[in-house]
């Protein structure tokens, strides 16, 4: 795995999300971050909110669900090293404008992308 973070990165998948590689764990980035003296990160796997879009086990997203993003939470208070850590999330937009993570929900992160080129899913 080639990682490339600089001071800052907030855009960081780990295993949880489907499009990373299965060695992208919150271990193997906290220790390139140590070394190459990054400050802060953001861990922001990709999330599918079923409160708002249900989802079926044929989805590329079906493993990004609330509970196995949130898992991640416990696993980075744990192991920070003396770098800041984010704890976010990156969710889709419908192409109706519909933003797919609820309310409430968006309260459990520090921050949140939205993706708005992911309409393909």
């Amino acid at each position: 795995m080639c990682l490339s973070i600089k001071r800052s990165d907030f855009h960081i998948h780990t295993n949880i999300s489907p499009c990373a590689s299965r060695d992208a764990t919150v271990e193997v980035y906290l220790n390139a971050c140590k070394k190459e003296k990054v400050r802060a990160i953001g861990f922001s796997n990709h999330l599918w909110d079923e409160n708002v879009f249900p989802v079926d086990k044929d989805n590329f997203y079906y493993s990004c669900n609330m509970d196995n993003v949130l898992s991640l939470k416990k696993q980075i208070s744990s192991r920070m090293k003396g770098i800041k850590v984010y704890f976010g999330c990156e969710v889709d937009i419908s192409y109706d404008g519909t933003i797919g993570l609820s309310k409430e929900s968006a309260k459990k992160f520090d921050y949140v992308l939205i993706a708005m080129s992911h309409f393909h899913m």
